[in-house]
């Protein structure tokens, strides 16, 4: 039975996704001092944190794929005009623009170099970060289409395309791993991120969440740990065969680990009665979450002793990642709640 997301845990829900997500994407970037531990040398054997490490690496994955299945959600079953879409894509385009700038003068190069600018802002490379930007305004140009084509969407449809991409992106190139061929094949390209994921969002964020039983919960669970599980065996024993890390498997199984954590956290939330400040509070948060995720390579830059300073007192690197992850998160979100107040600016984040 489908439903218009009218359980009471909807909001908080999306909220709590969106701060898992960009706290995902933060952690990302702490590359050999987070996410990429298991690549370095003084941890490249210490076992069994190594596989720590790896499995670190291995969940971070499901930060784009959780983005996407939010705006699946909140966007699919809206009907937007063509008007609409271009006023809210060409907005984006102004803010990747503004952005890009400020990180391109971060990058040292020259601010009155306008051509060097609009080269490397038409070949995406101004800065690694906003690739992102690009994909999603692509995604709001085919949202018209989208949802057009899901209206028509019974649950079997919805059930076919979920399950296609599971083979796709996951079985396909499990097999490839298992018989030792190399590279995904014709096969890689036939689902891409941003068409399946915002589909499979626009469905299970509006399933009817109390259908769901415990039973079913606890097959998404195992099916999450064994995704993890799999993927983290198929990064080590790549490296045990090539002899050196790459992120050719990374990815594998996150569309499987990825759906099972926006439903393991969509049930949670449906069971919770969540007090009207905490809504407040995750909602302010959740509004935070674009701007966050716009200015936080800037944090991070800035902030990084103290990564140091909770080394020194977990004496963990993993946990010193997670705890410098957190405080970055926590100073993105505060100075954007603050921009937000700005007129004019606040209107764009």
């Amino acid at each position: 039975m489908m439903k218009s997301s009218a359980d009471n845990g909807r909001k908080v829900y999306i909220d709590i996704l969106r701060i898992i997500a960009v706290f995902l994407v933060i952690f990302t970037h702490t590359g050999d001092f987070g996410s990429k531990l298991y690549v370095m040398d003084e941890y490249i054997e210490k076992k069994p944190e190594l596989y720590l490490y790896i499995l670190a690496d291995v969940f971070r994955c499901i930060n784009i794929p959780l983005f996407l299945m939010i705006s699946g959600t909140v966007m699919l079953h809206k009907r937007y005009s063509y008007r609409q879409v271009l006023k809210k894509s060409l907005r984006y385009a102004g803010i990747t623009i503004i952005v890009s700038y400020i990180y391109y003068l971060w990058r040292g190069f020259s601010p009155i170099d306008i051509v060097q600018f609009l080269r490397l802002l038409w070949s995406d490379e101004v800065f690694g970060l906003m690739w992102f930007m690009y994909a999603y305004i692509g995604l709001l140009l085919m949202t018209p289409a989208m949802q057009k084509m899901i209206a028509e969407f019974e649950r079997i449809d919805y059930v076919y395309f979920l399950v296609l991409g599971i083979i796709i992106k996951s079985l396909l190139p499990l097999l490839s791993f298992i018989f030792g061929w190399n590279g995904f094949g014709v096969y890689s390209d036939l689902l891409t991120d941003m068409i399946f994921y915002p589909i499979v969002g626009a469905f299970l964020g509006h399933i009817d969440i109390c259908e769901i039983q415990m039973k079913h919960m606890l097959m998404i669970s195992v099916a999450c740990i064994l995704s993890l599980v799999i993927n983290v065996a198929m990064v080590r024993i790549d490296y045990l065969i090539c002899g050196e890390y790459s992120e050719k498997y990374l990815f594998c199984m996150s569309t499987i680990s990825s759906m099972a954590i926006f439903m393991i956290v969509r049930k949670i939330c449906s069971q919770i009665v969540f007090s009207n400040v905490l809504k407040r509070i995750l909602s302010e948060c959740g509004n935070c979450v674009f701007g966050t995720y716009l200015i936080s390579m800037l944090v991070q830059n800035n902030v990084f002793g103290i990564y140091w300073r909770a080394y020194k007192v977990v004496k963990g690197p993993l946990i010193a990642g997670y705890i410098y992850t957190l405080v970055v998160l926590a100073i993105c979100i505060i100075i954007i709640f603050l921009v937000r107040k700005i007129p004019i600016i606040g209107k764009l984040l």
